[in-house]
């Protein structure tokens, strides 16, 4: 609730790194940045914990206010073949480190 909240601040596209750790789901955490308007000046995100289910690591990576991400760090989940076809399309234009634990890619 409080990313959410602080999300839905124009403050928050200040913020150009984001880690969060030890969490038991990382989907919420996922869902509410993702649904949040303003983080659109992250460029490093670490997500730690887990695990990231298939339907919120898509959220994660269609959001438009993600773009902007050069840093990319989180926990899988065996992900299907969408959610690997969604974090390929191109949409992180700027990314450079990608880090992903039990995703099934490979």
């Amino acid at each position: 609730a409080g990313l959410a909240e602080f999300g839905r601040h124009p403050e928050a596209a200040a913020v150009r790194s984001l880690a969060v750790r030890y969490l038991e789901n990382a989907g919420d955490t996922a869902q509410a940045l993702a649904e949040s308007p303003h983080w659109t000046g992250l460029h490093a995100l670490q997500l730690h914990g887990g695990p990231l289910h298939d339907f919120a690591a898509e959220r994660l990576f269609a959001a438009p206010n993600l773009r902007s991400l050069r840093r990319l760090e989180l926990p899988g989940d065996s992900w299907r073949g969408g959610v690997v076809r969604e974090l390929a399309s191109g949409a992180f234009a700027e990314l450079t480190t990608l880090r992903v634990r039990q995703a099934g890619l490979d």
